[in-house]
């Protein structure tokens, strides 16, 4: 029971977090890169501040080094660089194809997880991760007559593997912190106050970036849809999305986190297509499903020495 509510947790988490591609395209359009950032945070916080700050100092006050140093990585990985990297890409390329390339997330999460983590890389998982690399050269096919994509298509691209190369570590850092349990931490985490923490750090780190983007100038030329954009993206995609992803990162393995992570790429795709109206060439198509494949192989992992395990209390995310 515990393993499927874990399951149903990161279902919806990365649903959720799916949603940024096409957000951070409609936004890139009006708002500078830490503009963005920033404003959204700052919309979550203190959104959140009157139910959660007091709680949040409270815990602050027991955290010790290691505590804040997990946070901090998470913070540099899964909000920073991701959105660094995924908001300067889709300005650069399709938003569909942004949303297919962020399906690298489970191969990336793989390799991570057999390197770090230890954990058996099965045959399936390598079929995987060949499928996974066949398909992102398939993808570069812009539909002209030569093979060669631009210059700026080409790094929109490896950015948006950048930025499925952060989600990858910031999953892999969060399966790590439930794995390990020691006796010097003093205070359980709840969901949301790390939730609060991670935005409160990652809102610290952009905020001489987001002032030197002169927001001062651009706030006032924003429109109603850049403003929900903004809403969507702190509340949402930051907020609910990282809550559920906490909740349920506890009770399954770096595998099957990985294997949701699929959620995102289908999710892009979808909006981009029925929102957005994107075009797709038949040879991204085969790229696409190529992709597709290899999280279905990644998913299907099965080892016996090691299952899906809960970490934690079914009302509370430790930070060990």
């Amino acid at each position: 029971m515990q393993q499927l509510k874990g399951k149903i947790y990161l279902l919806i988490a990365f649903t959720l977090a799916g949603t940024s591609v096409v957000t951070s395209s409609i936004l890139s359009e009006q708002l500078h890169l830490f503009t963005i950032t920033a404003l959204g945070l700052g919309i979550l916080l203190l959104c959140m501040a009157p139910f959660y700050g007091k709680k949040t100092l409270h815990t602050m006050r027991h955290m010790d080094r290691h505590d804040w140093f997990l946070l901090i990585l998470q913070a540099s990985f899964g909000m920073l660089l991701f959105r660094i990297c995924l908001l300067l890409g889709v300005s650069r390329t399709s938003t569909m194809e942004a949303g297919i390339l962020s399906g690298t997330t489970p191969m990336i999460t793989a390799v991570l997880a057999f390197f770090i983590l230890k954990e058996a890389l099965a045959f399936k998982n390598a079929m995987g991760i060949g499928c996974t690399v066949a398909g992102i050269v398939l993808l570069q096919h812009t539909g002209s007559t030569t093979w060669m994509p631009s210059m700026q298509h080409l790094s929109g691209n490896i950015l948006i593997l950048g930025a499925a190369a952060s989600e990858s570590l910031f999953n892999i850092i969060s399966r790590k912190q439930r794995a390990v349990h020691t006796p010097s931490s003093k205070v359980p985490i709840h969901p949301m106050v790390q939730v609060f923490i991670v935005s409160a750090i990652t809102l610290v780190f952009c905020l001489i970036p987001f002032l030197l983007e002169q927001p001062v100038k651009t706030l006032p030329m924003m429109n109603w849809s850049a403003w929900i954009g903004l809403i969507w993206y702190g509340l949402i995609i930051t907020g609910l999305a990282f809550f559920f992803f906490y909740k349920g990162v506890g009770y399954c393995s770096a595998y099957t986190t990985a294997a949701f992570s699929g959620m995102m790429p289908l999710t892009s795709v979808l909006l981009s297509l029925f929102i957005l109206k994107e075009p797709i060439t038949y040879i991204q198509m085969i790229g696409s499903v190529l992709i597709i494949i290899s999280i279905f192989l990644i998913a299907n992992r099965r080892n016996k020495a090691r299952t899906d395990t809960p970490f934690e209390a079914e009302t509370e995310v430790t930070s060990r």
